[in-house]
C-alpha cells in the first residue's frame, strides 16, 4: 500500500513509466487541475528517457495539510503548490505577496511561503513515522530535507537571490514554463531512496 495515499481513494492513475502520475482526489479549482495535468505532461516528456521512477501525487491530505501535488524521485522530494497568478512577484516571509496586479495569499496562512512551509513540515513528520514501512534496509535519511515549490500558471519574474542561502536550500518560486526542469535537477541533501522505496511513499 502506498503511504501517502493510503487514506484516499485513488480517482485517476497514469503510468508513463518513468513517471507515474496519482490524483487522491479530484480538484475542487479548475486551474489546479489544469495546472496538474500540465506539470505531469511536461514531467512525462522530460523523464521519458530517464530509468529512474518519479511519482507525482496531486491533492492529497497529509498530517492535517491540503496539499496540490507532491514529487517524489531517489533523491529528492517536493512539496508542490499551485497558483493561477503571474507577473512580477514581490516576496515577504511573513505578509500577503504581490504576484502582477494581485495580492496572493496561502490559503488560511499570509502567504504561499508559510503555507509551503506548514506542508513540509507535516510530510516531513508523516515520513518519519512511516520510515520503517518505506525502507528496505535501515539506514539514516533526512526526511526534514523536503523541498517545497510555489508554482505559477502564468510566466513570473522573480530574483531568488532575496531568499538567501538558507531558504534556497529548500524552498523556489517558478512558473509552469520552467518547473519541469527544475525538478529534473532536485536534490534534497541526505535523500538516497531505492527505486522500490520511491514506490513505497
Amino acid at each position: 500500500t502506498r503511504a501517502l495515499v493510503v487514506f484516499y481513494d485513488t480517482c485517476c492513475l497514469k503510468s508513463a513509466m518513468p513517471l507515474t502520475t496519482y490524483l487522491a482526489n479530484s480538484f475542487e479549482r479548475e486551474h489546479e487541475a489544469d495546472m496538474f495535468a500540465q506539470l505531469a505532461e511536461s514531467l512525462s516528456e522530460k523523464t521519458e528517457k530517464l530509468s529512474d521512477p518519479y511519482i507525482l501525487i496531486g491533492n492529497l491530505s497529509v498530517g492535517g495539510e491540503d496539499l496540490d501535488a507532491l514529487l517524489i524521485k531517489r533523491n529528492g522530494l517536493s512539496v508542490v503548490e499551485l497558483k493561477a497568478h503571474g507577473g512580477l512577484v514581490v516576496f515577504d516571509e511573513n505578509m500577503p505577496w504581490q504576484v502582477g496586479r494581485s495580492q496572493v495569499r496561502g490559503g488560511g496562512r499570509a502567504n504561499p511561503f508559510l503555507q509551503v512551509k506548514a506542508y513540509r513540515h507535516a510530510v516531513h513528520h508523516f515520513l518519519k513515522a512511516k520510515a520503517g514501512q518505506i525502507l528496505s534496509r535501515q539506514r539514516e535519511i533526512v526526511w526534514r530535507n523536503v523541498a517545497a515549490k510555489i508554482i505559477f500558471g502564468r510566466p513570473i519574474s522573480f530574483d531568488d537571490s532575496v531568499l538567501g542561502l538558507n531558504l534556497r536550500l529548500w524552498f523556489s518560486i517558478s512558473d509552469l514554463d520552467h518547473s519541469a526542469d527544475e525538478f529534473l535537477t532536485l536534490k534534497s541533501s541526505g535523500f538516497d531512496l531505492l527505486a522500490e522505496e520511491v514506490e513505497r511513499i
